[in-house]
């Protein structure tokens, strides 16, 4: 199901929703466990839309990947 997530943010073409979906992308890359490319994503996130509600989830999702053992998955994916 992530990974229809995934496909399913490619394919939207949608100009209204761009941090939505890079925030759902995010998301479903967390859930695949593909650790890295989800901190990329979080990262990029963050510095593009740091004023929206959604930032705070992302902080959130990177916090878990940065202070866990998740962050040795991540530096190896």
């Amino acid at each position: 199901q992530a990974e229809d997530g995934i496909r399913d943010v490619e394919r939207s073409r949608g100009l209204g929703d761009v941090y939505k979906r890079q925030y759902q992308k995010g998301e479903c890359l967390y859930k695949l466990k593909r650790y890295r490319e989800a901190k990329e994503i979080f990262e990029n996130f963050i510095r593009r839309f740091s004023d929206n509600p959604l930032a705070k989830k992302a902080r959130e999702f990177l916090d878990k990947i940065n202070n866990s053992s998740l962050v040795t998955d991540a530096k190896e994916n």
